[in-house]
Parts: C-alpha cells; structure tokens; sequence
C-alpha cells in the first residue's frame, strides 16, 4: 500500500517514516525539485516511488485551442487556496495591500496584477 500527496515536505517525510508504506506517488521535475529529500528519505527507508510526469500537469494543454485558454485553466489554481498553492488571488483589496518599496518605479506591478486578473478570472458558477 502507498500514497500519493501534495502535502509539504515534512509531512511526506512523516508519511515515509511510519513505515506503514510500501511506496509513495510524488511531483518530481526538472523545475521542480522540492521534494529531492523526499526520494532520498524514500531511499533510505526502501520505499518505491512513483514520479508523477510533467506531462499530466500539461494534459490539458492540447484541449486549448490558444495560450490564454490554457493560461485560464492554469489561473483556477489559485482558487484552491491550500497548501500546494500559497497566495491570493489579485482581487483589488489584495492588490492595495501590496508593498511596492522594493519594486522599480518603472514596473506598474499592481496594474500587471489587475490586468492578469481581469483576463484570467472566470467566475465558477455552479
């Protein structure tokens, strides 16, 4: 019996370490190596892992007929609001919060924001 989860680091390395386990399902790429210590941990303790593809994260992609339609599904992500997804979403009020002392005057971040916002946004209506 295995798992498979989103959970952060050292909740996976909790899961490893009960062993109650036999092997783990786990997000490993190229660009994202979060869970190195995870496999090494995996390793160590001789559990099989079981890499979930880039490729299933992009399956999609080939359903939008233009970027912005898969950017759109991208973008509903961060309604999730969990652990996997840190953040908000650019709503206005969020927007106002943001401290822009760090920023150069020249890049209109907040404005970025809002403009990505309005054009990615779909509203779920059940």
């Amino acid at each position: 019996m295995g798992f498979s989860t989103h959970a952060p680091l050292e909740v996976i390395v909790c899961g490893i370490e009960t062993g109650l386990f036999d092997f783990v399902n786990l997000h490993y790429y190229y660009f994202d190596q979060r869970n190195l210590a995870t496999l090494q941990m995996a390793q160590v303790n001789d559990l099989g892992v079981f890499i979930i593809p880039q490729g299933l994260r992009l399956h999609k992609l080939w359903k939008c007929h233009d970027m912005k339609g898969y950017a759109r599904y991208r973008y509903k992500i961060f309604e999730q609001k969990d652990h996997c997804v840190p953040g908000f979403l650019p709503t206005n009020e969020n927007i106002a919060r943001i401290d822009t002392a760090k920023i150069p005057p020249n890049i209109p971040l907040k404005e970025m924001f809002a403009e990505t916002h309005r054009e990615l946004f779909v509203l779920n209506i059940n």
